[in-house]
């Protein structure tokens, strides 16, 4: 019987373990991010946001729809700096309206239709996220 007891006992404490790891935060610091995204003075309606740590690392894309994006939450941004690509599509478009999945927006070939200066490596654009920010909204107005 007592080594029924004991078992139970670490079991227990072992949960207890399990449970109170699992408090905290965890990984590297994140600032939830938001805003706009503009070309030529109207919303970029589906596009994309590559940022691109100036460090190194894995790039974090971010979606743009009717000119507004979000990267909140776990999708959070890790505090740091960036260089910022651009992307505006038109999925509307297709060259040939017989491809697989002309018919389907989401299947459709994504056409670039922001310049290179913006939609590259030759982006000139940076974010700064601080340590202790939390939150930060930011507009990109692109001429």
């Amino acid at each position: 019987m007592v080594a029924k007891s004991s078992s139970v006992s670490y079991f227990a404490c072992l949960f207890a373990v399990l449970l109170l790891s699992g408090c905290g935060s965890s990984g590297p610091e994140q600032v939830n991010v938001t805003g706009t995204l503009n070309y030529k003075g109207k919303p970029v309606e589906d596009g994309a946001l590559e940022l691109v740590p100036k460090g190194g690392g894995p790039m974090q894309p971010v979606s743009v729809k009717g000119g507004k994006f979000s990267a909140t939450g776990e999708y959070g941004v890790i505090v740091g700096d960036y260089k910022v690509i651009f992307h505006s599509y038109d999925t509307r478009a297709t060259k040939n309206p017989e491809q697989a999945g002309a018919d389907i927006p989401e299947m459709r070939p994504k056409i670039e239709l922001l310049p290179k200066n913006y939609s590259s490596e030759a982006s000139t654009e940076t974010l700064s996220l601080k340590s202790g920010e939390g939150s930060k909204t930011v507009a990109f107005d692109l001429k």
